[in-house]
């Protein structure tokens, strides 16, 4: 048993070895920019970015992953900078050196930075990548649209955001997206998100968000996802509260119907409880 533990362990040191070194290197070089330049030079700023971008893609890349889930993490742990490193890199040519708008600047910068998540993603299939990717995504999608109609307020990029979660989470059902929780994690978040938003201004976006908890919750049910259940249960406890108080000035009533649904969510946990046991 003791000469098996060394090279289960090896993986572990090695992981945890990289994050410290990561963030060492990383801090020091910032450290040291600003040590030499009290007024960093923009030129600086944009190098620093570039280097770290490249230096850690190209580390990760060269990791050897094989079986080992460790190495397999560090990987992901150090594209995932990378890809923040050179969506930065991106931001500063464009605000400082290109001297474009401020939203033009962060279409470029979400634009390089979903490219890099992505293009990772479909080399790992990793659920650091799979996040950055849905979230870069997300930012790309509801910073155009506040771009092209922006008198649409919060309720055009929300709904933005609510109709992609909704594509992202049926292709991770479909098996089109890995790892699939993580599929459906980002959907679920994505989905709450976009409702809070197109709820803040609308009546259709009040309805949009009391459907889209019920959504959350009837596909737990039926997908037997405990995951999309606490997504839905979550989404319960933000926005019907929202909805009552609006709909319902009485304090007793917006108290009345968030006991309601509070005991809803109970008869359902005991439901699933006893149709867990019974299976």
């Amino acid at each position: 048993m003791s000469e098996s533990q060394p090279p289960r362990r090896l993986p572990l040191v090695i992981e945890s070895l990289g994050y410290v070194g990561a963030v060492i290197a990383v801090a020091a070089g910032a450290s040291l920019v600003q040590h030499f330049w009290h007024n960093v030079p923009r030129s600086a700023e944009l190098s620093f970015a570039g280097v770290v971008s490249v230096a850690l893609l190209a580390i990760g890349t060269a990791l050897r992953v094989g079986g080992d889930l460790a190495i397999a993490r560090l990987r992901s742990v150090l594209w995932l900078i990378s890809t923040i490193s050179a969506t930065v890199f991106v931001a500063i040519l464009a605000s400082q050196f290109a001297h474009l708008s401020g939203i033009a600047v962060a279409l470029l910068a979400e634009a390089a930075g979903t490219s890099s998540a992505i293009a990772l993603w479909l080399r790992n299939r990793s659920t650091l990548q799979h996040l950055s990717a849905f979230a870069g995504s997300a930012a790309l999608i509801a910073t155009a649209i506040h771009q092209v109609a922006p008198g649409t307020s919060a309720w055009g990029p929300g709904l933005s955001i609510w109709l992609l979660s909704a594509l992202w989470g049926t292709a991770a059902h479909r098996g089109y997206l890995a790892p699939g929780t993580t599929g459906f994690v980002a959907a679920a978040i994505g989905l709450l998100v976009g409702a809070q938003l197109t709820m803040v201004e609308t009546a259709a976006g009040q309805l949009l968000a009391v459907a889209t908890v019920a959504a959350l919750l009837a596909a737990g049910i039926a997908l037997h996802r405990f995951l999309l259940l606490g997504f839905g249960a979550a989404g319960a406890l933000v926005i019907l509260p929202q909805t009552a108080t609006r709909y319902l000035p009485s304090s007793a009533a917006a108290a009345l119907s968030v006991c309601a649904t509070g005991l809803t969510l109970l008869a359902i946990a005991v439901w699933l409880a006893k149709s867990r046991k019974t299976a």
